[in-house]
């Protein structure tokens, strides 16, 4: 964002109490007429706070309406959640980020806002995950723990190329694949924890068998049949039947030039029964079906290892509330009554066909992001007017930064789409 300023600028300081969220406040400097021309509000520029009761939980500075220098978030109970500096904007140097105010994560940005390198810890300070970037020689390395005590390490490089090695606690390798332009070009032998195959791979290059597996224990090797699926060049082409982990047959059928074609077998848990479904090779679904049906690259599933489910975001009052549904419930109630408030309805209504019953309907899609602020704000309504936009997006910013959303066990801050129907009535 760039805006012409001259370097004497008046600063003037604004105070707000946010509506739809108690206890909650922010203060922070601006340019005297200084206005953003897109939507009307005003360039922040020098120290920024945001307050929960007396407890400053956001600091730090903006430079003409981008964020500068060493920003610090935090809860009301004084705990860190992330610290780090920016510079025009973006991300540099080392930031981190807490769980519960221990330290979960080191992340070096460069001076160009890239991500060069993560450290990710456990709550007993132990490094779980590793990541680097080499832009010499343009290769990514990366190396997690995935359950069991299980580690993924996979090398990219040229953005094309892709290794991926699963290992047991030990270090004996459990299987190892490699990926080129998305096809699966090489994959071993599948080993138990003392290094004896587990089952033989029957693919020679990218043409074969590819056969995927449960694996239920990793000390005694015990496993079941996940998949099997015929390829050809890299990718799907043939027979493919799935298996839950109990050995059902789940779903069967012909993949052709890496999607579903022809008649699908399909069990459903609804009816009790199994149902059939005809695919043909459309363009528009292609992408979609293609991650439906690619082989997964960790090459097995356990019954122990469960999915992990992400934290929602929360208000800074529901920090020590476990219960997500109501995290989500208190957040939707504030978006609610933060458009309706900063939103002048009989203005709005101008732009929006006659109805009725004078009301107006709109679906809002935003993203709650890392730091949880809110961002990429969409709203879509019957209304072609691009103020209607503009209204909701200032009215999402009166919003007080969130807890962001974070998964359970790493701590790891992550991105959350969100979409909310919003009525308004002039009645």
């Amino acid at each position: 964002m760039n805006f012409s300023i001259a370097q004497n600028v008046k600063i003037k300081v604004v105070k707000e109490k946010l509506k739809g969220v108690s206890n909650t406040k922010r203060e922070y400097q601006v340019i005297d007429n200084g206005i953003d021309p897109k939507h009307g509000y005003s360039l922040k520029h020098g120290y920024y706070k945001e307050f929960f009761k007396r407890d400053v939980v956001v600091s730090g500075r903006y430079k003409h309406d981008q964020k500068e220098g060493e920003w610090i978030y935090k809860d009301p109970e004084e705990n860190y959640l992330q610290k780090g500096t920016f510079h025009e904007g973006k991300k540099v140097g080392l930031w981190y980020s807490f769980k519960k105010d221990v330290l979960s994560s080191k992340e070096y940005y460069n001076d160009k806002g890239r991500l060069d390198s993560i450290l990710r810890y456990n709550n007993k300070n132990e490094l779980v995950e590793y990541y680097s970037y080499d832009p010499i020689n343009k290769v990514n390395y990366s190396k997690e723990e995935i359950g069991l005590g299980l580690k993924k390490e996979v090398i990219r490089t040229d953005s094309i190329k892709e290794k991926v090695k699963l290992f047991y606690p030990n270090g004996q390798l459990l299987e190892e694949r490699a990926y080129e332009n998305e096809r699966l070009i090489y994959i071993s032998d599948i080993y138990d924890i003392n290094g004896n195959v587990l089952l033989a791979s029957q693919m020679n290059g990218g043409d074969g068998l590819l056969q995927t597996i449960y694996l239920d224990d990793v000390l005694d090797g015990k496993y079941s049949i996940r998949d099997k699926a015929y390829y050809k060049n890299g990718i799907p082409d043939g027979a493919h039947t799935i298996y839950s982990n109990k050995g059902k047959l789940v779903c069967e059928g012909v993949n052709k030039e890496g999607f579903p074609f022809g008649k699908w077998k399909n069990w459903s848990s609804k009816k009790k029964k199994y149902t059939f479904i005809t695919h043909t090779l459309n363009s528009k679904k292609k992408i979609e079906k293609r991650k439906v049906f690619s082989a997964d690259k960790n090459g097995f599933n356990s019954r122990i290892v469960k999915g992990q489910k992400t934290i929602a975001v929360m208000l800074m009052k529901n920090r020590d509330e476990d219960e997500g549904s109501q995290h989500k419930l208190d957040f939707s109630v504030a978006v609610n009554e933060s458009v309706k408030e900063y939103v002048d309805v009989k203005e709005f209504a101008k732009y929006f066909p006659v109805t009725k019953d004078e009301k107006y309907k709109i679906y809002v899609m935003f993203k709650v992001d890392v730091f949880g602020e809110i961002s990429e704000v969409k709203v879509k309504s019957a209304s072609k007017s691009i103020l209607v936009q503009h209204q909701v997006e200032k009215a999402l910013s009166k919003l007080p930064v969130l807890i962001p959303a974070c998964l359970p066990e790493s701590g790891k801050f992550v991105n959350l789409l969100f979409s909310l129907p919003i009525v308004f009535s002039q009645k």
